[in-house]
Parts: structure tokens; C-alpha cells; sequence
């Protein structure tokens, strides 16, 4: 978030690593996305915590050239990210980000060594299930072929965040019907594809996480269902103990489900 001053960051993210020290990382990963500036802070944290990883919110499409006001996928790996997110609702609207360059973001950041959890979601006016289901997996086919023709593609570093334009920061939440559906759908999707990803064994390996206003009241029954394989957490993730307790609950229902 833009309004986080450094001291309230810092602050934050002292509470986070108090609890995820406790936190069973053998049950779940947990991925920190801070903003650009506050990687380096949130890098020691991650540094200190076994099974923890950090991820940029956004980079460049490629690692060299002139683009003024961006950061690199190299340059990421220097400070110890290991993940990207890359087609953010918030990136494709608010900054008109189309298929092509995100395609170029996601080729970049696999030949840099980086993981993708790549965004994918449709907006309110395209709810409507057979709609929603047609431009969903048309955005996992556009990436995912021109994905698998990186030299450095593998498919287990590509992560699959469903979510739900209409359910991002309203407070409103696609019923677990809903993600099911839909989470279903983007791993037949994802078995159809030509290439290393293609077949049952590669769609059922592929991780496919949700984000939708996630909290600590929905995110066990929504972790309990066998497609959803994590969450995509935006508000909650900056409240320490929300987001510490979205993570127990996760546990929990992996554990239980195991």
C-alpha cells in the first residue's frame, strides 16, 4: 500500500516474524510481496524465518534496456525475491497492462530464475458463469503458450492466482461453489496446453491459489477444498494478525485434509 509509512512497515513486520516463527512452514509456504522500497527491509525478515520467501508485487519486462521507473527481474534476485506477481487486477486496470507485455514480464522474470504467481480474474460485468469461465481461461491460455516457449520455462514455478475483479477489496466473496468451479476449470484448461505443462500429471502439480477478499472467517472452508491450493491476500496481509491467523487456519485445513 502507497499510504504505509517506513515505521508502520517496520513495525508490521516485526509482528509478522513473531508469529510466523511459530507457524509449521512444512504445511504451508508463505510469500512476503512488500513494495519496491521496502524489499530490502522485508528481505532480513525473510532471511530469518525457514520456509519463507519474498516476492515483488510487479517488474519489468525485460532485464535490460531503457525503461525509466522500472526494476528488473536481476535486479529483484539481488535483494533475495524469489517470486513476482505479474498480472494484477490493480496493473491491468488502473495501468491498462496488456497480454502482450505481460507475457514479456513473465518470460523475463522465468529467464532471471524468478518464480511467477501469475493473476488471472474476470471483472463484475463478465460475473456471469459461462462468461466469466470463457475470458478466465482464455487469460490462462494466452500466458501459458507463450509461457511455455521461454527457454527457461518450467511450469512448477508458475503460480495461478484466480481473482475475482468484483471480489478484490469490496468485501464481497465468491462462494466456495464458485472457486471450486472455477478453479476446476482453469486445471482442465491448463491439462489441454501444448508443452510442459500439458496433460493430467502437469495440471494436477500446478498450484492455483485464490485472492477475493480472503479473511479469517472464509479462508478454512475455502482452504479445505482440494483445488485451492493457497490465497492471494491483499488488505489482510497488511494486519499482522489477520494475516497470521488466515495462515493457522490454512494450516489447519491442509493438516486436516492430508
Amino acid at each position: 500500500m502507497l499510504d504505509a509509512a517506513q515505521s508502520e512497515v517496520q513495525n508490521n513486520f516485526a509482528q509478522i516474524g513473531k508469529i510466523l516463527g511459530k507457524i509449521d512452514t512444512n504445511v504451508v509456504d508463505v510469500t512476503l510481496a512488500p513494495t519496491f522500497v521496502h524489499i530490502p527491509l522485508a528481505s532480513t525478515l525473510v532471511g530469518s524465518i525457514p520456509g519463507m520467501s519474498l516476492a515483488s508485487q510487479n517488474c519489468a519486462p525485460s532485464d535490460a534496456g531503457a525503461f525509466t521507473g522500472e526494476v528488473s527481474p536481476s535486479q529483484l534476485k539481488e535483494f533475495g525475491v524469489q517470486w513476482v506477481i505479474i498480472g494484477h487486477s490493480e496493473r491491468r486496470t488502473l495501468f491498462a497492462e496488456p497480454t502482450e507485455l505481460l507475457k514479456q514480464k513473465v518470460n523475463a522474470a522465468l529467464k532471471a530464475g524468478l518464480g511467477v504467481i501469475l493473476c488471472i480474474g474476470e471483472a463484475q460485468v463478465e460475473e456471469g458463469r459461462p462468461a466469466s469461465e470463457s475470458v478466465v481461461m482464455q487469460q490462462v491460455r494466452d500466458i501459458f503458450l507463450a509461457a511455455s516457449d521461454a527457454p527457461a520455462f518450467d511450469p512448477s514455478r508458475i503460480v495461478i492466482a484466480y481473482e475475482p475483479v468484483w471480489a478484490i477489496g469490496t468485501g464481497l466473496t465468491a462462494t466456495p461453489d464458485y472457486v471450486l468451479t472455477m478453479h476446476t476449470e482453469i486445471r482442465r484448461v491448463l491439462a489441454e496446453l501444448p508443452g510442459p505443462a500439458a496433460g493430467a500429471a502437469g495440471a494436477a502439480a500446478a498450484r492455483i491459489i485464490y485472492g477475493g477478499s480472503v479473511t479469517k472467517a472464509n479462508s478454512f472452508d475455502l482452504a479445505k477444498m482440494s483445488e485451492v491450493n493457497g490465497f492471494l491476500l491483499g488488505r489482510a496481509s497488511t494486519q499482522a494478525e489477520e494475516f497470521a491467523a488466515i495462515i493457522n487456519l490454512a494450516s489447519q485445513a491442509k493438516a486436516e485434509g492430508k
